[in-house]
């Protein structure tokens, strides 16, 4: 909407299409200059109000000139509709999986996070089946019997020997120790709170304090 013939004080809150989460002034009929020199372009119109954002402040009257998909709002909904319709129609395709063969298969586009994940479990997975092969292998060479059932065939058996041990390699705590990990790096990301007694301040043995560069501000520390 463009902003007509009143405007009276009158604030926006455009957090949804530029991330600021100030207000924004409007003003009637406010002449668009272009970027000069050194100067950023204004991502929104001083002399515009933007469909999905808020008016906080005033009053004014002004002349719709878009709307729907013609808006800020739309354009950037129909770039994300186009964008992930190309990406579900190329991952939409036979592809190769680790342990061989073709598959058809929807990938739905994952984070890096998820890609570690996954090739963790393909990994473990693979080295689960192949202790299971080669406990099966050595056992069937052996002649392994179950002492309790002396009657069942070895392969039998073997095979239950075999499954055993590729359930039990499947980490059941590998969540809970994802979770742990990405907690603790929330943790370290955070900064530094650090009380000293006054009794240290006194007896100047604070030998060192490490901090990271986003806060290098120290107020009432020693230092030897």
């Amino acid at each position: 909407m463009t902003v007509r013939s009143r405007c009276v004080d009158l604030k926006c809150n455009e957090m949804l299409l530029t991330g600021d989460s100030e207000d924004v002034p409007k003003k009637y009929n406010a002449p668009i200059h272009p970027a000069g020199a050194g100067k950023p372009a204004k991502l929104t119109a001083s002399n515009m109000v933007f469909s999905s954002t808020t008016i906080t402040a005033g009053n004014a009257r002004g002349i719709v000139v878009e709307t729907g998909m013609n808006t800020r709002v739309g354009s950037i909904a129909a770039l994300l509709q186009a964008k992930s319709g190309t990406d579900a129609s190329a991952e939409n395709k036979w592809t190769r999986n680790p342990l061989g063969g073709c598959i058809a298969k929807h990938r739905p586009k994952l984070t890096p996070l998820q890609r570690a994940l996954h090739s963790i479990e393909y990994v473990m997975g693979l080295i689960a089946v192949g202790v299971a092969i080669l406990v099966f292998i050595v056992g069937m060479i052996r002649g392994n019997e179950d002492p309790r059932h002396p009657d069942r065939p070895t392969c039998l058996t073997m095979i239950m020997a075999a499954v055993s041990v590729a359930v039990s390699a499947v980490p059941k705590g590998l969540p809970m120790v994802v979770t742990i990990c990405l907690s603790s790096g929330m943790h370290a990301d955070k900064p530094l709170y650090l009380t000293i007694s006054d009794s240290v301040l006194q007896g100047n043995v604070l030998v060192a304090l490490c901090h990271d560069d986003y806060q290098p501000e120290l107020t009432n520390m020693c230092s030897r």
